[in-house]
């Protein structure tokens, strides 16, 4: 059975569940990726959560995305783990400088400039669409995620939903901006999408869903605002972006 994403598991505690892993040290990482993945909007059960996604943040700020390798990922949650294992020898908290790397790519700088997705901040964002420009939002959730809460307007297409006909209807826009929760799965699909010859793939910035609630902006969905309602909220806060943009 492939690993992936169940429902409220992350695809880290899926493994854990299929191959009867029972190290005490192991949970706790699945427990500590569940915050960081799964429950983002409620309080974390783990202490440890935020420090770990800093950790993981800082080492896509230091060597950019596109230049940290599976390979470097990998050194990275080992040396979580292990740090998670001393720590609880000696009852301390782990710090993310536990856990710091070096993963040098090698890329060419041409090579890596060319495959960089930008990040677009979620002011200039709207203070665009009030000058008219064409934002596509792709939601890369699951439908019953997506059917909850989303951006206003924004298309529900997954990794694996790739096809032609969705690369033909986003090009033209200004900016496709690709998201999820937090950008990790947002960000995969800006890259593919790039890939797969869409201009103008972006992310938000903050990051996410999460990041543009915590900016005060409307969700349309069964949780949520109903589509008009949402539309409505959104175009008071495009003008208002306008208008500031503007003086």
């Amino acid at each position: 059975m492939p690993i992936s994403r169940r429902g409220n598991r992350a695809s880290f505690e899926a493994a854990l569940e299929q191959y009867h892993l029972n190290d005490p040290t192991v949970k706790k990482l699945a427990a500590i990726i569940h915050d960081i993945e799964v429950n983002f909007w409620g309080a974390n059960r783990t202490t440890e959560a935020a420090v770990v996604e800093r950790g993981y943040r800082e080492l896509q700020l230091r060597h950019q995305r596109d230049n940290v390798t599976p390979e470097c990922y990998l050194a990275f949650f080992d040396s979580v783990y292990q740090s998670l294992r001393d720590k609880q020898q000696t009852q301390s908290s782990i710090e993310f400088e536990d856990f710091e790397l070096d993963c040098t790519a090698a890329r060419s700088s041409s090579s890596v400039a060319s495959a960089l997705i930008p990040e677009v901040s979620i002011s200039h964002l709207l203070s665009e669409m009030h000058r008219g420009k064409r934002v596509e939002f792709v939601d890369v959730r699951e439908p019953n995620e997506f059917d909850e809460s989303h951006i206003p307007g924004a298309h529900n297409i997954t990794l694996r939903d790739i096809e032609p006909e969705v690369v033909q209807r986003l090009n033209g826009a200004d900016y496709v901006v690709s998201y999820c929760v937090k950008d990790f799965r947002g960000f995969e699909m800006a890259k593919a999408l790039k890939k797969a010859g869409v201009k103008h793939s972006v992310i938000l910035n903050p990051y996410g869903i999460k990041g543009w609630v915590s900016e005060g902006l409307p969700t349309s969905g069964t949780r949520a605002l109903g589509s008009r309602e949402a539309q409505a909220e959104l175009s008071t806060h495009i003008a208002a972006a306008g208008e500031q943009a503007e003086s």
